[in-house]
């Protein structure tokens, strides 16, 4: 699973860590919510789109429901 972050992929093993290196990013770069590059934040497994992680961190399926993470 990937997660892609700055318009990069990079590997994560679950939704919580995709949420946890965005979050990071996020607060390095110190970037806002429009500071967000084209398909940031997709989570893709086998090359789909599985998930998203929006700004704040929270993780969404396809349908808009939340995953949530702990």
């Amino acid at each position: 699973m990937e997660v892609w972050i700055g318009g990069n992929k990079v590997p994560v093993a679950s939704f919580k860590e995709a949420s946890q290196k965005w979050r990071a990013y996020r607060d390095e770069e110190g970037i806002g919510a429009s500071g967000m590059v084209r398909h940031d934040g997709d989570i893709v497994q086998g090359g789909k789109v599985v998930a998203r992680v929006s700004y704040n961190g929270r993780v969404w399926d396809k349908a808009d429901n939340e995953i949530i993470v702990k």
